[in-house]
């Protein structure tokens, strides 16, 4: 059997779990992912992590129906029409505003220390950073990780900011 790159699958299948897709689109796209059947994938669902992820799911989306909206973490109100589309769009953004308010120590020292580094390019669930001196990419890789996830501690939340390598363009090897 070929292996596979499990975590691309896994990461959206927990994503499309926790914005609203039907138990049988998750099925079928984590089936399909990682080359197994639907009886395969059927442990993943029944998980009792991914049965209480559907649970608040529900409790989430019927508060926001009833609310006609949320708030996010910054204060700022969302509005929603109460529409399935709707309702998922700012679950979505919840978590959005979540995930940039654990990021933000980041942000911060980028401020504080724009002699080392900037951040040019913010994603998702993370950013892409230019360092100014090459010999301190290390240390202030480093010194970023730990501001962000001393904030992901801190707010009690089991998640860290990890590296990545930056791809290097196709060609022949150095």
């Amino acid at each position: 059997v070929p292996l596979v790159d499990c975590k691309p699958v896994v990461k959206q299948a927990v994503y499309s779990i926790c914005y609203g897709m039907t138990k049988g689109g998750v099925r079928a796209n984590l089936a399909s992912g990682l080359g197994l059947t639907a009886v395969d994938v059927e442990p993943f669902l029944v998980h009792d992590l991914v049965r209480e992820v559907l649970q608040h799911r529900k409790l989430a989306a019927a508060s926001i129906r009833q609310n006609k909206g949320a708030r996010d973490c910054f204060g700022q109100w969302l509005t929603s029409s109460g529409k399935p589309s709707s309702v998922r769009s700012i679950m979505a953004q919840l978590s959005q505003a979540k995930e940039m308010q654990l990021l933000l120590p980041a942000v911060e020292l980028a401020r504080k220390r724009p002699e080392e580094f900037k951040i040019v390019l913010w994603e998702h669930d993370g950013f892409s950073v230019h360092f100014k001196r090459k010999d301190r990419v290390a240390s202030e890789s480093k010194r970023i990780m730990d501001v962000v996830n001393k904030k992901c501690a801190a707010m009690g939340y089991p998640t860290q900011l990890e590296p990545t390598t930056p791809s290097l363009p196709p060609g022949p090897a150095p």
